[in-house]
């Protein structure tokens, strides 16, 4: 009876790792990235989170109550935090909040820039990833657009040096498969308003091939931690200069 717990239990092991992770990445338009990734149907990542489902229940009397106490609740935990944050702020004589003030600050990254930030994300991952995921490029279009014809040339200059930039990344460090060849094209157009940008790449890989990527990562990781000794300049000493020639007088 043992054997047969244990057996079914390797066996339930064994399908799990085999069960396959789709990790699917999508831009849409100039701004909008989307990255998801599920196993089984069952959503494991998501960004940007989806937007809550609208229920009547969650707008009776006894729910906005009880999210309001929630909001209270956080809003006093913030003045908390706020309160310690200007306490060490004083402390350090008001290096602290230049900082917070410059990084609320943040810029709209362009669209170069989101190609780029793809690109190099698929660089700077492992090579057994790519070695083990199939990758499927279904879409890559991009129709740039200013409104004004010299500025649309000087963007579209720089939009395909990081769409090529991607592309060479796949190809080189990936089980690359493209679905749709017309659909993987960079064009202006000199008369339209808004760039258009469409995106769409997707990777499966099974549970087993993430773990072991994982593991050599890690152990590459640790590996270059404790391989890291901190030196410090060498200076030449005296010691080191060869001695004057003084003879033996006897």
């Amino acid at each position: 009876m043992v054997w047969k717990i244990l057996l079914g239990i390797l066996l339930l092991l064994l399908l799990l790792l085999m069960c396959p992770v789709r990790l699917r990445i999508q831009l849409q338009n100039e701004s909008d990235v989307s990255i998801r990734a599920h196993a089984f149907c069952v959503p494991l990542f998501r960004h940007p989170k989806p937007k809550k489902i609208f229920r009547e229940k969650d707008y009776s009397p006894r729910a906005v109550a009880r999210r309001k106490r929630q909001e209270q609740k956080a809003m006093l935990r913030e003045q908390k935090k706020q309160a310690k944050r200007q306490a060490k702020a004083a402390a350090k004589r008001g290096a602290a909040p230049s900082a917070a003030q410059g990084g609320t600050q943040k810029k709209k990254s362009s669209l170069t820039e989101k190609i780029s930030m793809i690109g190099s994300l698929l660089r700077e991952i492992p090579g057994p990833l790519f070695r083990y995921a199939r990758v499927d490029l279904h879409a890559l279009e991009f129709r740039v657009a200013t409104g004004d014809a010299a500025t649309t040339a000087i963007a579209y200059g720089a939009v395909c040096p990081a769409v090529a930039y991607l592309m060479e990344g796949l190809h080189t460090f990936s089980n690359l498969h493209v679905h749709h060849p017309e659909r993987i094209r960079v064009f202006p157009d000199f008369e339209g308003q808004k760039t258009s940008a469409v995106l769409d790449l997707r990777l499966r890989l099974l549970v087993w091939q993430l773990l072991a990527v994982g593991l050599k990562a890690l152990l590459r990781l640790t590996a270059a931690r404790a391989g890291k000794p901190t030196r410090k300049p060498q200076h030449p000493k005296a010691a080191t200069t060869p001695p004057t020639g003084r003879g033996n007088n006897k």
